[in-house]
């Protein structure tokens, strides 16, 4: 399993320095507006030009409207917590007891793997790298964690 650099990149486009991150699995738009201390959703939805039922993707590129240096400091660092806490607590109730290959098959998704294979989606993707900037095609290798219930 490995660290996900959770930072948010920057670029440059049009002279202009533009703020951006992938989306992680069990992220909201709520949380990146908590961690931005925004006021709500709506700056964001407008910079990325989305809809009210927008449903974000895993690995989706977002733009965010970052003010200042400070302000992304402190997303980086809140966000950075909020998937620490998420493996912690994972931690604390289960036992990673092996790693499997898994052959991927039509109409696999991160999320559908996550439901038949009874583990959450960010473990998959921090087994599986790549999967945050592309979804899994046909007949790709994945690894997949076993996991068991502390206790059981």
């Amino acid at each position: 399993d490995q660290e996900i650099d959770l930072t948010i990149q920057t670029a440059s486009r049009n002279g202009t320095v533009i703020y951006r991150i992938n989306v992680e699995a069990e992220e909201t738009l709520g949380h990146y507006s908590d961690w931005l201390k925004s006021g709500g959703t709506t700056s964001i939805r407008r910079l990325n030009a989305f809809t009210k039922g927008h449903q974000l993707r895993l690995g989706e590129v977002l733009l965010l409207p970052v003010e200042n240096d400070g302000q992304r400091s402190a997303f980086d660092r809140e966000r950075r917590d909020y998937h620490r806490v998420l493996v912690e607590e994972f931690k604390e109730h289960y036992d990673i007891i092996e790693v499997l290959n898994y052959v991927t098959k039509k109409g696999d998704s991160v999320w559908r793997l996550a439901r038949t294979q009874g583990i959450p989606t960010w473990l998959i993707m921090r087994y599986n790298p790549l999967l945050r900037s592309a979804a899994p095609v046909v007949s790709q290798v994945l690894k997949m964690p076993s996991i068991q219930r502390r206790g059981s």
